[in-house]
């Protein structure tokens, strides 16, 4: 079953910096080009959740074709995601893909783009919870396989996973869940059933203090 690790993102402001550069010195020193200090601390939170987590294994991770990090030698697989406050972590034994997203009406003309019109009729009755909904869905999916947007989301219908069903694709049979976060949308998903998301809170003075 996943395990899910969070953060606000804010209490990254608490750490060191030296914090950063001791524990995850890869992720610490490609956070610095970037050019908004809310991207760098999500950037932070993550590696954070990393080591909290697994330690110091920065150097054991690799990276597949299109992006997804995994560890070498590690069995449980991980997945990162960050969006708005709020940064997380969830691991599995098996293969797993989390996406987090703050329900906004600003996405909404994306619809047309990105989902099926079966989907596009079911998000008619709640559109803003339901988009993200279906969104999270399908980014968690495409983080799964380790494929982003190699695979458009368009081209495959998530439907049956907001029931408890599950869904399959390139011979791959997915489940997922979905649950609500401090106003976030929290999708992950695995290619064993997912009854429920365990979520563990990490706050920056549990780091301070391993």
């Amino acid at each position: 079953m996943a395990q899910v690790y969070w953060m606000n993102v804010q209490e990254i402001k608490m750490l060191p910096e030296s914090f950063f550069e001791q524990h995850f010195p890869r992720r610490y020193h490609a956070a610095q080009r970037y050019r908004f200090e809310a991207d760098r601390l999500r950037a932070y939170a993550a590696g954070a959740l990393l080591w909290e987590r697994f330690g110091d294994v920065e150097e054991q991770i690799l990276f597949g074709d299109y992006g997804k990090p995994y560890f070498a030698h590690e069995s449980t697989q991980f997945n990162l995601s960050h969006s708005g406050d709020i940064a997380l972590l969830a691991t599995s034994a098996c293969m797993v893909g989390a996406d987090v997203e703050k329900c906004t009406r600003e996405n909404l003309p994306l619809a047309k783009k990105v989902f099926t019109t079966r989907e596009r009729e079911w998000m008619e009755q709640d559109p803003v919870v339901r988009f993200t909904r279906l969104w999270t869905l399908k980014e968690s999916v495409m983080k799964a396989l380790g494929k982003g947007l190699q695979l458009a989301p368009e081209s495959f219908e998530v439907l049956p996973l907001t029931q408890g069903g599950s869904i399959e694709i390139d011979s791959v049979k997915l489940f997922a869940f979905t649950d609500v976060l401090q106003g976030y949308t929290v999708s992950v998903c695995e290619n064993n059933p997912v009854l429920a998301l365990n979520m563990h809170q990490v706050k920056a003075q549990d780091l301070l203090n391993k």
